[in-house]
């Protein structure tokens, strides 16, 4: 005669729920870490995405910016991107910021390409000892020099 080693009831009470408990708890909170850590992910884009949204919209200042634009030939208006020397010596930080206002601090260079030695920077330097999500864009624009003489030159606008 053989002998059964289990019963056929099948009673192990709690015993045999606790397989199927155990991996619906752990596929929770995978699924909660999950969306957690999504979220966090997509809040840090967002407010990087402000940023350069922010930094953009500075460029786009500077470059239509009327106190340092040279006054076109045949109309009276500025000519966007071409940027006059004598005003540019002129400005300084505390009048760029009052025009250009922005929510987070920035530094503008603008470096001429064909003369290396010239290069004029305004805006805040952020601390070294900082450690700080920058953004930065740049463009060309055309620097008015004596007499007519364009020089190329880059502008760029540092945000964090």
């Amino acid at each position: 005669m053989k002998r059964k080693r289990f019963d056929d009831k099948g009673v192990a009470g709690f015993f045999e729920d606790l397989p199927s408990f155990m991996i619906i708890v752990i596929a929770l909170g995978v699924l909660i870490s999950s969306i957690f850590y999504s979220s966090l992910h997509y809040i840090e884009a967002w407010e990087e995405n402000d940023k350069y949204e922010a930094c953009m919209e500075l460029l786009e200042g500077l470059e239509n910016y009327d106190k340092l634009l040279v006054v076109g030939g045949h109309t009276a208006q500025p000519i966007s991107g071409f940027f006059s020397l004598e005003k540019l010596e002129n400005m300084n930080t505390t009048v760029l910021k009052k025009a250009l206002r922005s929510e987070y601090e920035y530094t503008v260079i603008i470096k001429d390409l064909e003369n290396s030695s010239q290069s004029w920077s305004f805006g805040d330097e952020p601390s070294p000892n900082e450690k700080l999500e920058k953004v930065s864009m740049f463009t060309t624009i055309v620097l008015k020099i004596e007499g007519d003489e364009p020089h190329l030159a880059r502008l760029k606008v540092t945000l964090w």
